[in-house]
């Protein structure tokens, strides 16, 4: 099947041929390989502009879902205590207290939990920041279709035509 013709995206090309066949894509948590490698704020941003460059070509409708979400939280987050006073403040303070909770909660549910111990909290913490880092990566993906990665450039012309730069 040429469903990985030009793809850049192997697990979009295969969500692609799968709805195509009329079949239905199901998310299993078990599946899911966590990575433990360490990255920096820098190649932290470059990967969440790829995913999101990625997104853009393979799944519209998604991007601008999250482009949308990531938008009104950051906006909420930046002027919800001074926008509305006291009554936005704790408003604000529910919302971001409320995100960090179900990330606790998620990550403690996730099959590979027990490798996540003492990493938890920490990683919940970081959810507000989460909106503003996959936002600037959105931005970035609206000003090109171009990625790089492990030192090849791609230009991700549709979902099956993608040219190598480098």
């Amino acid at each position: 099947h040429g469903a990985w013709q030009g793809a850049v995206s192997d697990d979009y090309a295969l969500t692609h041929a799968v709805r195509g066949a009329g079949l239905l894509v199901a998310f299993v948590p078990e599946a899911v390989v966590p990575s433990y490698g360490g990255v920096g704020l820098a190649e932290l941003l470059r990967w969440v502009g790829r995913q999101m460059t990625i997104t853009r070509v393979y799944w519209p409708a998604l991007f601008w879902v999250a482009v949308i979400h990531h938008a009104q939280f950051t906006a909420f987050f930046v002027t919800g205590f001074w926008a509305a006073g006291v009554p936005g403040g704790l408003l604000w303070g529910v919302v971001q207290i409320l995100g960090m909770m179900t990330a606790y909660i998620r990550g403690k549910k996730a099959p590979w939990s027990h490798h996540l111990e003492g990493r938890r909290l920490t990683s919940a913490l970081w959810v507000p920041v989460a909106s503003f880092i996959t936002l600037q990566g959105a931005l970035r993906a609206l000003l090109s279709r171009r990625i790089e990665w492990r030192g090849q450039v791609y230009d991700m012309r549709s979902p099956t035509k993608t040219v190598i730069l480098r």
